[in-house]
């Protein structure tokens, strides 16, 4: 098994679409190989709403639709990738 170090985060291609979103919305991202990945999202301080994902992910292109009710505000998507967090922001109209 090929090691991923925290600087070779960014080969992941995380992004979240449509951000803005009103509701649902996709979490994409590249998996260079297969390991444990949590994703979770997280709301404006801090607290884990939502536990979307926290197994073995395979390695290629991982896509999770999400239909949820949030109301208007900025949130967090936190991803656990090789024990190291990786964040991006949702805003939520």
């Amino acid at each position: 098994m090929k090691d991923v170090s925290i600087s070779e985060h960014d080969n992941y291609n995380i992004s979240i679409v449509p951000n803005p979103t009103e509701n649902d919305f996709y979490i994409i991202f590249e998996n260079p190989i297969e390991q444990v990945i949590s994703i979770e999202l997280l709301d404006i301080l801090g607290r884990t709403i939502l536990n979307i994902f926290d197994d073995i992910a395979s390695e290629g292109k991982q896509i999770y639709p999400l239909d949820v009710k949030l109301l208007s505000g900025t949130y967090f998507v936190k991803f656990i990738i090789k024990e190291k967090p990786v964040v991006r922001k949702l805003i939520v109209k």
